[in-house]
């Protein structure tokens, strides 16, 4: 959970400011509360680099990690994740599927903003205020699934919703249960589901990445030291060095650490093969590459933030905070709502973000083509 102030400050500048919580910080727009206003919201999820973690609070319902479920968890096939998520429900405006190759439980695009939604086989997964929720591909909301105490990088791998937090570790609910099991009760940054394994920041450990197998056991050193804007895909780890800001690739299977662009740059969101990124350089801008680094091309000047990269193009917030929508070659910029956003993911044929311009910084659903903006309502607590 990010300083909500930072990124407007690095948005034109040469090197983006160091951030102060556990990942980047969102953008702000000039002459608008939203920043400041949020600061208390987010500050309380952040994390401190070097510290352990935040108590924020405990599930409170039947079905979270402390069931005791004991069988829940057995470790899935090496097949799943995004690609089979993107099939819904005839009948509720179900999304193509994504041509993404990359085993994973979510985009990494997603996990960068905070990951707090997902598609599932049948449904959207959605965090939202301490509970996670069940959607139709129409938007309609089914369900709320169970409350926990701050859900974040939500992932959706063989018919279960994997997440991570500073307070119960990194939790496995199963869809056809209801149960839920917890894995490590270690605090934890982001998480990631790649090619049937789970990579993950250790909050005790400076956000090293570590790994270790979907049912749990023994997790694994990958990459020592805390990173900025880390994600996984594709067997690597994308990331900002936090001395230079130059973007690194590290194998997940050797270890070995290559320099991809030698500018300070940020928001990496690795889709289709292809490595798109805010580069600080002047002037800033969005630009893609391949996944080496090589061939690299500006898409479009000024700034970008926290792009994500999918099958509905590229979705991102500008200068003036707002989001954005371009093709994943470049073009016209569509923006798809002056509302402000704080953070956003792609999921299941809709884009949800939180809008800045709410005092509690709720969650809208939006269309990738800008139609049916409205605010994602949780359903009636049952009496």
């Amino acid at each position: 959970h990010p300083d909500p102030s930072l990124g407007a400050r690095r948005q034109d500048s040469a090197r983006p400011a160091e951030p102060v919580g556990y990942r980047a910080g969102r953008p702000g727009r000039p002459g608008r509360r939203g920043p400041a206003r949020l600061a208390g919201w987010f500050a309380a999820g952040a994390l401190a680099l070097g510290l352990a973690g935040l108590v924020i609070g405990h599930l409170v319902a039947p079905g979270g990690p402390d069931s005791g479920d004991a069988t829940a968890g057995q470790a899935p096939t090496a097949t799943g994740g995004q690609t089979a998520a993107a099939t819904g429900p005839a009948g509720q405006n179900q999304p193509d599927p994504d041509p993404d190759p990359a085993e994973g439980g979510n985009l990494a695009g997603n996990i960068g903003n905070g990951g707090f939604a997902v598609a599932g086989d049948q449904a959207i997964y959605l965090a939202s205020k301490g509970g996670v929720y069940e959607l139709g591909f129409d938007g309609t909301v089914r369900r709320e699934l169970f409350r926990a105490g701050d859900p974040h990088s939500l992932n959706y791998w063989e018919g279960a919703l994997y997440y991570s937090s500073y307070d119960d570790g990194i939790v496995r609910h199963d869809l056809a249960t209801g149960r839920s099991r917890t894995l490590t009760d270690e605090p934890v940054g982001s998480l990631f589901v790649e090619g049937g394994r789970l990579y993950f920041e250790l909050a005790s450990d400076d956000l090293s990445l570590y790994a270790m197998a979907p049912d749990g056991g023994a997790a694994e050193l990958i990459h020592a030291g805390s990173v900025l804007y880390g994600v996984v895909y594709g067997g690597r780890l994308f990331f900002a060095d936090r001395a230079d800001d130059f973007l690194y690739a590290t194998d997940l299977a050797t270890g070995q650490t290559t320099l991809i662009r030698a500018s300070p740059s940020a928001w990496p969101s690795p889709y289709g093969g292809r490595l798109y990124f805010s580069d600080f350089s002047s002037p800033s801008g969005l630009t893609v590459a391949e996944l080496d680094g090589s061939g690299a091309r500006r898409l479009a000047d000024g700034a970008a933030a926290m792009a994500v990269a999918s099958a509905e193009g590229l979705i991102y917030s500008n200068g003036r905070s707002e989001l954005v929508q371009m093709s994943l070659d470049g073009g016209a910029e569509t923006v798809l709502t002056a509302n402000e956003t704080l953070a956003h993911c792609v999921a299941g044929g809709w884009i949800f973000y939180r809008n800045g311009d709410e005092e509690d910084a709720a969650i809208w659903m939006i269309r990738p083509d800008g139609s049916e903006d409205h605010r994602f309502e949780p359903p009636a607590a049952t009496p």
